[in-house]
């Protein structure tokens, strides 16, 4: 063995993704014991993931999140030569990894009619705040300009493409634009031209 402590690290997102099936859709079923502290802990675990936007809802997730993340470990721990396994392996992270791509696209489509609906209610006939909603827009690109820097371009762009073809949000900027002496503004812009860049 290559060292004395197995090392798990820092979870990758993907991995969060484990499914419930083979590409079959053949399952097995893995059941232990455990302690009621251990169990409380898990729970306890699972909410404050929950609250903090983690994919995992249930105990179920949990295992088959603890068994893809050791499973891997475990591997590399033992310096495992089977061939077998290391294959099972890359195409278990190769799944995990497009689950959570196609999560992803779900979360950008959620937040982003979230922010449009937020933003028509702002400047709805009975309301018109426009700069409220200038304001609201620019933290939202803001952040998704953020995002990218960080090197998160492959999310920070589904952003950009699910707003800048957004037709309400689209038909919004003109209004923000025609309402407000200043118009848009620079960050609007800036978010738009990087969008124009990725196509």
């Amino acid at each position: 063995m290559s060292d004395d402590i197995l090392e798990i690290g820092v979870p990758k997102p993907w991995q969060f993704h484990t499914g419930t099936s083979d590409k079959d859709g053949s399952t097995e079923t893995l059941q232990v014991r455990i302690s009621p502290t251990l169990g409380r802990l898990i729970d306890v675990s699972l909410q404050e993931g929950k609250e903090r936007g983690v994919p995992m809802r249930t105990r179920s997730d949990f295992v088959r999140f603890a068994c893809s993340v050791t499973l891997e470990a475990f591997a590399k721990f033992i310096e495992v030569s089977n061939e077998s396994l290391n294959h099972e392996l890359v195409l278990m992270e190769q799944a995990s990894r497009t689950a959570y791509q196609t999560s992803l696209m779900t979360s950008v489509r959620s937040n982003t009619t979230d922010v449009v609906n937020g933003l028509s209610a702002m400047i709805a006939p009975n309301v018109q705040s426009w700069q409220e909603a200038k304001v609201r827009l620019n933290e939202f690109l803001t952040n998704i300009l953020a995002m990218i820097n960080a090197g998160n371009e492959f999310l920070g762009n589904m952003y950009l493409k699910e707003i800048f073809q957004n037709r309400v949000l689209i038909h919004i900027l003109i209004q923000l634009d025609e309402n407000l002496e200043e118009g848009v503004g620079p960050i609007v812009i800036n978010a738009r031209k990087r969008f124009e860049s990725t196509k």
